[in-house]
């Protein structure tokens, strides 16, 4: 056997009828979107993920990692209700 076949596999069916569907495809681009925003945040707050963390103001830091790992609010993304 392949090791490739034993990867496993995600099943997106009950998400999108299809990964060539235009509700996938809008919410790829939407994933893309959001990791372009989150790089540009990190620049902005001078912020390298791969370096510690030397914030030192709490609510500072906070801020950053909530803005970090916040799961989107965003219906378009196409998450299930």
């Amino acid at each position: 056997m392949n090791k490739q076949n034993d990867l496993p596999r995600w099943d997106l069916s009950n998400i999108y009828p299809s990964l060539d569907s235009p509700e996938f495809k809008k919410a790829n681009q939407k994933l893309i979107k959001m990791a372009d925003e989150l790089d540009a945040y990190l620049a902005a707050h001078n912020t390298d993920p791969s370096k510690p963390i030397k914030e030192s103001d709490p609510a500072k830091l906070a801020n950053t990692i909530e803005a970090s790992v916040a799961p989107p609010t965003d219906a378009s993304v196409g998450y299930p209700n």
